[in-house]
C-alpha cells in the first residue's frame, strides 16, 4: 500500500520479514511462486524500512536496508512501479523529474476506495479547505463573485469539487486515475470529468479557463516548467491559478520530513532496540543489492535549493518559494497570494507546505 497508509512500521517489518523467510525457503522450488506477489512483499518491507529513522536498524542505515529490499522487488518484477519510484527516492536519482504516469495511476487506482477516509481522517488533509479559504478571501477583496470556467486539475475523488461548485458556472475535473474519477463522479458536483494527464489535459484548453485549482497535486512533479507553460496557455488574461506544494527548505541538519532531528544521524533512544534486518540468501536474479551503490543519506544541498525542488524519501517532491516565483515571472503570472501552510500530516508530524494563488497577466 502507499506510504501514507502504513501505521505500525516496526510490526509490519517483522511480519514482512517472516514472509520473506518463507520465500527464501521456497526458492529451490520457486516456480510455483508468483513473481509479482514476491516482489510486492519485498516492496512492502523496503517501504516500511524507509519510513524509519536511519539509525533504527542494525549493521547499516535503514535507508540502505530499504534500498536493498526494493532492488530485490525489482529483480522479481521489473514492472513494479511503486518499488522503482521508492528506490529512485532513496538513491536520490537526479534523472527523476516527476513521478511516472504509470506509477501515479497505479497508486491511486489502488487507493481510490479508501482515499477520503485515510487522507482526511488519518492524515488531517487540509489542502482543499485552505485553498477554498484563500480563494474566498481574494474573491471578496477583488469583488469577484464567480468563475465561468473552472478546472479542478488532479481532482482525485473530488474533495475540492463541493468547495468550488458554488463559485463555478462550469466545473470540470481531470485526473490520471480512472478509479479516482469514478469516485469523483459519485459526488455529482462536476459538469464534466475526464481521465487524463494534467499537462496533456490542459493542452485541450486555449485561453478559455478562468480558474485552475490543483490541491496536493504537484507533489508528484519535480520540474514544474511544463505545468506552468500549459496552464499559462489554458488561462484567459486575468484568470487565476491556485495550488499547494510541499515546502523544500535547507535546515541546519537537512532532516527530511517525518524524521526528528535527533534521529538523523541514527541515534537510537535507550528504549528502542535496534531492528535486525535479515540478509538475503541467493535468490533468482542475483544477490541482494549486487552491483548497486548504497542508498545515499538524505540531505538538502545547496544545489537542491538552487534548482528549487527535490524528491523526498516519502516519494513526494518538495519545492522552494523562490522556484515557484521564478516560474511565475517566466510564464506571465503575478503572485496574488503566498502562504506557508500545513496541507497534511504524516506519521504524526505536520508537513510544511506552500499555498499560491497566481493571476495570468497576458
Amino acid at each position: 500500500p502507499p506510504r501514507h497508509k502504513r501505521q505500525e512500521f516496526e510490526g509490519a517489518i517483522e511480519a514482512y520479514q517472516k514472509v520473506v523467510a518463507l520465500v527464501q525457503e521456497s526458492s529451490p522450488n520457486a516456480a510455483h511462486l508468483d513473481p509479482a506477489q514476491v516482489s510486492l512483499v519485498y516492496y512492502l518491507v523496503g517501504s516500511a524500512l524507509s519510513s524509519l529513522p536511519p539509525g533504527r536498524c542494525q549493521d547499516a542505515p535503514c535507508t540502505e536496508h530499504a534500498a536493498n529490499k526494493l532492488r530485490q522487488a525489482l529483480k522479481h518484477n521489473p514492472g513494479n512501479l511503486e518499488a522503482a519510484h521508492a528506490l529512485s527516492a532513496l538513491d536520490a536519482d537526479p534523472s527523476v523529474t516527476s513521478a511516472s504516469h504509470g506509477y501515479i495511476r497505479s497508486l491511486f487506482d489502488e487507493y481510490a476506495a479508501t482515499f477520503d477516509t485515510a487522507l482526511v481522517g488519518g492524515l488531517q488533509y487540509r489542502a482543499p479547505a485552505l485553498l477554498h479559504s484563500a480563494l474566498e478571501t481574494l474573491m471578496e477583496e477583488k469583488r469577484v463573485t464567480s468563475f465561468a470556467s473552472v478546472l479542478d486539475a488532479g481532482c482525485g475523488t473530488g474533495l475540492v469539487g463541493p468547495l468550488l461548485r458554488n463559485i463555478s458556472t462550469h466545473l470540470a475535473g481531470l485526473d490520471i486515475s480512472p478509479e479516482m474519477v469514478k469516485q469523483a463522479e459519485a459526488r455529482a458536483v462536476y459538469d464534466s470529468l475526464e481521465v487524463g494527464e494534467i499537462v496533456e489535459g490542459l493542452g485541450k484548453y486555449t485561453k478559455n479557463l478562468d480558474l485552475v485549482v490543483a490541491a496536493d497535486v504537484f507533489v508528484y512533479f519535480g520540474a514544474l516548467e511544463a505545468v506552468f507553460e500549459a496552464t499559462s496557455l489554458a488561462l484567459r488574461k486575468g484568470a487565476w491559478f491556485a495550488f499547494t506544494l510541499e515546502r523544500l527548505h535547507q535546515t541546519q541538519d537537512a532532516t527530511p520530513e517525518g524524521i526528528s532531528s535527533g534521529d538523523k544521524k541514527g541515534e537510537s533512544k535507550p528504549d528502542q532496540p535496534l531492528i535486525v534486518v535479515a540478509s538475503e540468501k541467493q535468490v533468482p536474479g542475483g544477490a541482494e543489492g549486487e552491483g548497486a551503490a548504497p542508498a545515499r543519506e538524505y540531505t538538502v544541498s545547496d544545489s537542491d535549493v538552487e534548482r528549487g525542488w527535490k524528491l523526498q524519501l516519502t516519494g513526494r517532491f518538495a519545492h522552494t518559494r523562490e522556484y515557484v516565483e521564478k516560474l511565475s515571472r517566466e510564464h506571465n503570472f503575478k503572485v496574488m497570494q503566498h502562504a506557508e501552510i500545513v496541507p497534511r500530516s504524516d506519521n504524526g508530524k505536520d508537513i510544511q507546505g506552500h499555498l499560491f494563488v497566481l493571476q495570468a497577466t497576458r
